[in-house]
């Protein structure tokens, strides 16, 4: 017994009243000449773009099971087509050729449609005729070139402004049309559409006008779809004949591969005027019965699925926005009814050159998991060893294959053998695509969260090496400081020192030459006191800024809690901070108790005062020559209050918002770091469980208030 043909289909698509259609005729065909039918649907990896991956978006997919392939409009892209031809697989195009002059095509002729359509109106006396299309659509490219020619043929001028190019071809963009026509005031008494759709919205507009049909415009579409039927009046329409074109194309492409035909040719598929009430036809055909009953019948179904669908993966919509990618993987399962087995590969990574993917699960018509573990090429898979254990090859099940995917990557694949389902085909998205796109979609975020999580935790450690720097790097300019302090009193001390030694070189070479007067020992002691009150001063200076700075710079490596008085240790801070001060005409004012004690870590306080000090200096008063800032320490209650105040430049109401956000700065390229506040702000509130308000005017001041439990 001969092997049965496989016949594979790839579409952007699977359900709705065209692909549905087309893959029901082809269905059919296949099942009526002992055929095995594959589809391959490409909706998401037509939508796949990742710069990392480098690749066309296409993958060769049962490349080695299939015969030959049947192309639906825009299924494949060129690459994807290119990879067919070089396998030398026979392969039918419907609706567009996109595989060269030896190709063959089945299409409807849209033409010839047209023509019926425009000829129809002009036969009800209809000379100025409007055209509504989309050029998107190389099938509507033809029904516009159908009716120009059409107008032209019977004598009638072609009217630019009876032709609207929509943007694109759905019920909103015919209203468009209508309303376009009707605010530039152009005549038209009939109209025919690309499409149903387009037609169903001009006739909603013309309706809201005022504007009867087809007493006052007659409408013609095109598909012959559901919308049309159903429309008040119903829309006559042209029949293009949907089944009849998969159909066909499935016996062409069967001829073809036992008749090893290579030769290319198109084959037209006719198409039919229907004749509704929109066109003002007194002998339309009546669908109301069909309305009411068979339409009816089938929209009830329709709905039913489509409840049942929601109920079943309603729950599955609660766990794919709370599991991570295991559990996730694991409702592949359930997002498909009715399949006899589905298998489902994943990539380990995200690596496009690998040409295997890798199959850890096998599920049959129960839905019980079978553990697998295979290596299976794009080009063979699904696995044949699983086609043939499973004896899908001996029935008419259809094998569907459907990339896991979202729209930043491809995560695996998945296929599954079922039957034709009529009902879901007619909806306008299959739901099996919608969750399985969402699914892919949840696993891209489980990905983003866990590189989110690492990537946060990275500039967590970043910004603590960050303010440690800063820490250091503030350290370091207050020990160049002092350094630069100390060394003025230290220098007048070698100077007063050198100087007393030269005095009692002279005074004890006198004494030894007997020549010792009275009134230069006089003046000797007189020196002698002077220079020594000189060497004290200066090493008490330079004692008390040591003190201050090892005081200091102590704290800042230490977060212990301690009593201390606030008062003095403020002042031992600003002392620390005389170099950065002294060349200019500010003035600093403490406000507070000798006696105030504050219990906290010294060397938090000492960044809070340095870092606001610093900021005062280096933004407040900017271009200001005698600026002051006062600081007030009160106690209330249970709280330390520290005012801080500048009569500074101020602070915008937009960017006080984010002065405590870290790298925030107005200085950027000039010194600033940003991370001042920043500091200041995490000491405050993490450090000391307080709070900190800023207030500020411009071109008043700020002012920072702070409270801190004590």
């Amino acid at each position: 017994m001969d092997k049965r043909l496989r016949i594979g289909v790839i579409t952007k698509f699977t359900e709705g009243t065209y692909h549905g259609n087309l893959i029901n005729g082809i269905y059919n065909c296949v099942k009526d000449m002992n055929a095995k039918l594959f589809v391959i649907n490409t909706f998401m990896i037509s939508r796949f773009s990742n710069e990392i991956k480098k690749v066309e978006s296409y993958y060769n997919l049962a490349f080695e099971h299939v015969d030959g392939w049947i192309v639906l409009p825009e299924g494949a892209s060129q690459s994807h087509i290119n990879a067919i031809t070089e396998k030398g697989k026979p392969m039918v195009f419907i609706g567009v050729n996109d595989g060269g002059k030896k190709s063959t095509l089945i299409k409807g002729d849209n033409i010839k449609g047209a023509k019926n359509a425009v000829e129809h109106l002009i036969m009800h006396g209809h000379r100025k005729v409007g055209f509504i299309g989309w050029m998107g659509s190389d099938d509507m490219k033809e029904r516009f070139l159908g009716y120009k020619d059409t107008l032209l043929h019977n004598g009638i001028p072609f009217d630019e402004n009876l032709v609207y190019f929509s943007q694109y071809a759905m019920p909103r963009d015919g209203k468009l049309a209508i309303e376009h026509w009707i605010k530039n005031k152009i005549e038209f008494t009939a109209i025919f559409t690309g499409n149903d759709s387009l037609a169903v919205g001009a006739l909603k507009e013309l309706n809201s006008h005022g504007i009867s049909v087809p007493e006052d415009v007659a409408v013609i579409g095109y598909d012959n779809s559901y919308f049309a039927k159903n429309c008040n009046p119903g829309i006559t329409t042209i029949d293009q004949n949907v089944y009849d074109l998969g159909f066909t194309s499935a016996k062409t492409l069967i001829d073809k591969i036992k008749n090893r035909d290579k030769s290319g040719k198109t084959v037209f598929i006719k198409s039919e005027l229907v004749i509704r009430k929109s066109c003002g036809c007194k002998y339309a055909i009546d669908d109301s019965k069909d309305i009411s009953i068979e339409s009816a019948k089938k929209k009830d179904s329709i709905i039913k699925y489509l409840e049942e669908a929601i109920l079943k993966n309603s729950d599955i919509g609660t766990k794919l926005l709370t599991t991570d990618i295991n559990g996730i993987k694991k409702l592949f399962p359930f997002i498909v009814d009715d399949y006899s087995w589905e298998c489902i590969g994943f990539w380990d990574d995200e690596k496009s050159e690998r040409e295997s993917i890798d199959i850890k699960a096998l599920y049959d018509v129960s839905k019980n998991l079978e553990n697998l573990d295979l290596s299976c090429s794009l080009d063979n898979f699904p696995p044949f060893d699983i086609l043939e254990n499973k004896k899908c090859m001996d029935n008419d099940d259809i094998i569907w294959i459907m990339p896991i995917s979202s729209t930043t990557r491809n995560w695996g694949v998945m296929a599954y053998a079922s039957p034709f389902k009529e009902l879901s085909a007619l909806t306008k998205y299959n739901i099996s695509v919608v969750i399985n796109t969402l699914l892919g979609i949840a696993m891209d975020r489980d990905v983003a969260k866990t590189e989110l999580e690492a990537t946060l935790e990275t500039l967590k450690q970043t910004q603590k090496q960050l303010i440690h720097s800063e820490k250091i790097a503030a350290l370091g300019g207050l020990v160049a400081g002092v350094a630069h302090e100390i060394n003025t009193p230290v220098g007048v001390n070698v100077t007063a020192a050198s100087y007393l030694k030269d005095k009692n070189n002279e005074i004890i070479k006198s004494i030894e030459t007997g020549k010792i007067k009275k009134v230069d020992l006089k003046k000797y002691i007189e020196t002698a006191m002077e220079t020594i009150e000189i060497l004290t001063i200066n090493l008490d200076r330079a004692s008390n800024l040591l003190k201050s700075f090892t005081q200091i710079a102590s704290d800042q490596s230490i977060v212990e809690k301690r009593r201390f008085f606030i008062k003095d240790y403020i002042n031992e801070v600003l002392l620390s901070l005389y170099p950065k001060i002294k060349s200019t005409s500010h003035k600093i004012i403490v406000n507070c108790d000798d006696n105030l004690v504050i219990y906290a870590s010294p060397g938090g306080m000492s960044q809070v005062i340095t870092n606001l000090v610093i900021n005062s200096l280096f933004h407040g008063f900017e271009n200001m020559k005698a600026g002051t800032i006062e600081i007030s320490v009160t106690k209330e209650f249970n709280e330390i209050v520290i005012e801080y105040s500048d009569n500074g430049k101020g602070i915008s109401e937009n960017d006080i918002k984010k002065i405590y956000e870290p790298f925030f700065t107005t200085k950027r390229g000039k010194g600033g770091t940003g991370l001042g506040l920043n500091l200041v702000y995490n000491i405050i509130t993490n450090e000391y469980s307080g709070n900190i308000k800023c207030k500020s005017t411009l071109g008043k001041g700020t002012t920072f208030i702070i409270k801190i439990p004590d």
